[in-house]
């Protein structure tokens, strides 16, 4: 492939990529914001049945069924995908919560220490080889997130389950090899049975238009599928077409993002000063990152 041909394929990564993470930090929010009578749980449910619909419906076009129908014969991948579909739906449910409960801001230091908890996964998990730099951005995290607790009495959860449950994901699904488009169309196909019966436990079978009270919210309901299943489409196409050095650090746009949308109308939450001293520390965590990752990527002769 000639240096033309790198450079075009770079840019439409390049594109995919401001487009997924835009999408998912700037849109999917705004999006969420919408259903006012729609309990989180409930909405949770319904972003797994109708993503696990469209997933599948992807698979069918691209004729990828027959090879992710065959990981249900594999029990181990199986148990597996079990396990990280329960994580990427409690991560689901809490952001959306935290978008319903004015905790957006929060969601934004979740998202932000993501990177440093997935590197922390690596470390005591998977025996990585932890570099200099990264214990300083581990620490200055750690020491935000603390002291934050200590003065305040609060313990920042909804920003931990959010970074916990999508590093754990990350991490296992790493761990255990499993492809990333089929994966996830196993893992939603396991936790329908369990969001249809949350739909089934609150009430929202039998109503007018079957899913929810008015037309125009069985639409939205609908559309929480191709929300979900959109930028990933654009994360993948975008993962194929650059490097993935270069990806994880186009990633912070999604807390930024968050992080300014949580200060906007109509969500208008307050920055104190104890939530802005906890991300200047975690700042200063991330600062380090990615500078060890750009120093890595120059020893190593990687592409940024």
């Amino acid at each position: 492939m000639t240096p033309q041909n790198l450079t075009t394929e770079f840019r439409s990564g390049l594109i995919f990529a401001i487009t997924a993470f835009g999408f998912w930090g700037f849109v999917q929010p705004y999006f969420f914001t919408l259903f006012q009578e729609t309990s989180a749980l409930t909405l949770m449910a319904h972003r797994t049945i109708w993503s696990c619909l469209f997933i599948w419906i992807w698979l069918i076009l691209r004729g990828k069924v027959t090879s992710a129908l065959a990981l249900f014969t594999d029990w181990k991948m199986v148990g597996v995908l079990a396990l990280t579909g329960l994580l990427i739906t409690s991560n689901w449910g809490t952001y959306i919560y935290a978008v319903q409960s004015g905790h957006l801001l929060e969601a934004s230091i979740g998202y932000f220490i993501t990177p440093l908890m997935t590197a922390a996964f690596g470390i005591m998990i998977l025996n990585e080889q932890v570099r200099r730099l990264q214990y300083w951005a581990l620490g200055f995290a750690a020491f935000g997130v603390s002291a934050y607790t200590l003065y305040t009495g609060q313990f920042p959860v909804i920003a931990l389950i959010l970074a916990l449950s999508f590093s754990c994901y990350g991490g296992i699904r790493k761990l255990a090899g499993a492809p990333a488009e089929r994966g996830m169309a196993v893992e939603t196909a396991l936790m329908a049975p369990l969001a249809l019966g949350i739909i089934a436990a609150t009430g929202w079978v039998g109503l007018p238009y079957g899913i929810a009270h008015t037309q125009l919210e069985a639409g939205l309901l609908i559309c929480a599928g191709l929300v979900t299943l959109l930028p990933l489409v654009w994360y993948n196409a975008a993962a194929a077409r650059m490097p993935l050095i270069s990806l994880g650090l186009l990633q912070f746009i999604v807390p930024i993002a968050l992080f300014i949308v949580s200060l906007l109308p109509p969500l208008n939450e307050t920055l104190d000063l104890a939530k802005a001293l906890m991300f200047f520390f975690i700042w200063i965590g991330l600062a380090l990152y990615i500078l060890d990752l750009l120093r890595f990527a120059a020893i190593r002769g990687h592409q940024v």
